[in-house]
């Protein structure tokens, strides 16, 4: 089932603009990838078509995704046609999160209990990761990073 216009709009809202595997912003050439596989000939399933199925990146991004589909199911980019999209913890940029079907994320709690919340310095697992988003103005190493990654794609 392909994501309808309304939930490919909240989907990349939820991101901001910014590709959820690295944090990138992207432009025009944004996709949304399914992390429930669709398979050949599609699906009729209705989860398919989520917003919590749904992953806003850039191409690169999801190229290897697809190229190292083990890696990516470690990761929760992708997942078994048996499980619920709503119920797998997905690693975005910014740390280990549930995507909820409203658009909004829920930090996966065992890295709270463990302290191990990968977020931008400065913040800690208890920050309003949405507000954060929010502010384009993040500047620090994470930015250094993401652009020293995206270098070689201009």
């Amino acid at each position: 089932m392909k994501f309808s216009t309304r939930v490919r709009d909240k989907i990349k809202n939820r991101a901001h603009g910014s590709c959820e595997v690295c944090g990138f912003t992207i432009g025009y050439s944004a996709q949304i990838h399914h992390r429930k596989p669709r398979g050949m000939g599609g699906t009729k399933s209705e989860q398919s078509g989520s917003m919590s199925n749904g992953l806003f990146v850039h191409p690169k991004c999801h190229a290897q995704i697809e190229s190292d589909r083990n890696k990516a199911m470690s990761m929760g980019f992708l997942m078994y046609q048996g499980d619920d999209p709503s119920n797998v913890p997905v690693k975005l940029w910014y740390g280990w999160h549930y995507l909820n079907n409203d658009g909004s994320v829920t930090q996966y709690q065992k890295e709270v209990d463990r302290g191990e919340a990968s977020l931008p310095s400065g913040l800690n697992a208890f920050t309003n990761v949405e507000s954060v988003l929010k502010d384009k103005n993040i500047q620090g190493v994470e930015d250094v990073v993401l652009n020293a990654i995206h270098a070689d794609e201009s």
